[in-house]
């Protein structure tokens, strides 16, 4: 009697101990694929949460939150989970279904042991959600609606996901009155994991793409960009938009509490927008390496200064939420303020074309130099008038021209 329960106890411990093992296989193999994936979005992120962290009461914020009704409390709670999961869905098809994991689809796991093999990559994906959980009272039903979304998204699987979203508001619904959140997220990483094992990485055969139809060379070339920052830079895409919210949270804050009105207040959301448009830089600083010598083909239908400007162009798009996200903050102190904005954001624009297509087209160090000019706007952004604006419009002049005459240099290289 005692052997066989001593058989069943081992029968029933396996997918646990093959779990683990898979789980060390996958640490040692998927997570720093993971990790190099999700780097850039990471420390932007980490980043503004310090910048925030030192002008916002969390406390009051979840004091606050709390007030809402259970409605508005889901609502919010599950559009940040779907965005979440949007966001990870990316770096996690790079980290679990890449050529390089063809051999975990021979290992004979089941489900149980397949959701704890991969759980290094899926938990680290989703538990930082649960510093944002927190404020809502749900650090880990948070984390869990957003699981079976990323994981889906990851297998490919859209409508799987779409049902993702519905079952992690209903898991957030539930959670205003019963603490379901360590149970949802086994729960989601199981059902994630077992989409994953159903979706292996696909073969080298093209897959369909939506055409985008171009009207002429110019929005050819902008439709290129857009489209290789999105397949191959998607988290540096995300990261500027996504960047937005903490900013607009951010001036909010510190325009209620200090308070900031008039200069003080252009100044605030000047400095605000010098952190946040790092990230809509980020985009023109990636495309070299997304595209290489198909920057600026010497036969480009375009001249130098039309391409230096398709450049801005791509940054100006991603940077438009992050300029209405400080509005708040520069209106505050008059319509000058807009202007002054414009030419800040204009400025910081600029000076990333000329690094991306002249010192940061060479090597990843180089690139890095771009901190100098970011650290110079910020200067300027603390600077009295007229300085700053005059500053600004000086840095953004220096670097059309820059930009401009690095192209044509190129071109007409040997």
């Amino acid at each position: 009697m005692a052997r066989r329960a001593r058989r069943a106890t081992a029968s029933n411990l396996r997918p646990v101990i093959h779990g683990l093992r898979l789980a060390r296989l996958v640490g040692r193999h998927s997570l720093p694929r993971f990790s190099r994936a999700l780097a850039p979005t990471g420390i932007g992120l980490a980043l503004i949460a310090v910048q925030a962290d030192a002008v916002i009461d969390w406390h009051i914020v979840r004091s606050m939150i709390a007030e809402w009704s259970a409605s508005e409390r889901v609502l919010a709670s599950t559009v940040i989970a779907g965005l979440w999961g949007h966001s990870i869905a990316a770096p996690m098809t790079l980290a679990l279904r890449s050529d390089e994991d063809r051999w975990r689809w021979r290992v004979p796991v089941g489900g149980l042991a397949n959701a704890l093999g991969l759980a290094p990559v899926w938990l680290t994906a989703v538990l930082p959600l649960a510093l944002i959980g927190w404020l809502f009272a749900h650090p880990l039903a948070l984390p869990a609606a957003s699981t079976v979304t990323g994981l889906a998204l990851a297998s490919n699987r859209r409508l799987q996901a779409l049902a993702g979203v519905i079952a992690g508001a209903a898991v957030l619904g539930l959670a205003e009155f019963v603490p379901i959140g360590g149970f949802a997220l086994l729960a989601g990483g199981a059902m994630g994991c077992r989409l994953v094992a159903q979706s292996p990485p696909p073969s080298g055969a093209a897959r369909k793409t939506t055409a985008w139809r171009a009207w002429s060379p110019s929005s050819a070339i902008v439709l290129r960009d857009l489209r290789a920052l999105w397949r191959l830079e998607r988290g540096v895409v995300l990261g500027a938009l996504f960047i937005s919210a903490p900013a607009y949270a951010v001036q909010r804050a510190a325009v209620a509490n200090f308070p900031l009105t008039g200069e003080s207040a252009v100044r605030g959301g000047l400095l605000i927008a010098t952190l946040a448009l790092t990230a809509s830089a980020a985009g023109i600083l990636a495309l070299p390496g997304a595209l290489g010598p198909a920057l600026d083909p010497r036969r480009a239908p375009l001249s130098a200064a039309r391409r230096g400007s398709l450049l801005i162009g791509i940054g100006a798009v991603l940077a438009v939420p992050t300029v209405a996200s400080v509005l708040h903050a520069v209106l505050a102190g008059g319509t000058g303020g807009l202007f002054r904005l414009v030419l800040h954001a204009a400025a910081m624009l600029t000076g990333a074309a000329w690094f991306a297509v002249g010192v940061g087209r060479r090597t990843d160090a180089d690139r890095g130099s771009y901190l100098w000019w970011v650290l110079a706007l910020g200067g300027l952004a603390l600077t009295p008038l007229p300085f700053s604006p005059l500053g600004a419009a000086c840095l953004a002049l220096a670097g059309w021209l820059g930009t401009t005459w690095t192209l044509a240099r190129a071109r007409n290289a040997p």
